[in-house]
């Protein structure tokens, strides 16, 4: 597990209703590119490319993952 990753799981994980870690935490970072494509949000920096289908964490239609270019996936539990 990466830094970046782990960053962002515990984001996802302490959000609440009122305070929204994890989109603060996605706008916050200098990511190489981003956008939106195919009812997921891109973040690429360096090799990792991060999807999410909100950047809500209370309204997931399925859960953010993470991709690395040597096709290794994890995806937040």
């Amino acid at each position: 597990m990466t830094d970046l990753f782990a960053t962002l799981k515990n984001a996802y994980e302490v959000s609440t209703h009122n305070d929204n870690r994890f989109a603060e935490i996605l706008k916050s970072l200098k990511w190489d590119s981003t956008f939106y494509a195919d009812g997921e949000y891109y973040f690429l920096k360096g090799e990792q490319t991060f999807t999410t289908p909100s950047l809500d964490p209370f309204n997931m239609p399925w859960k953010p993952s993470m991709m690395w270019n040597d096709g290794m996936i994890l995806y937040f539990d």
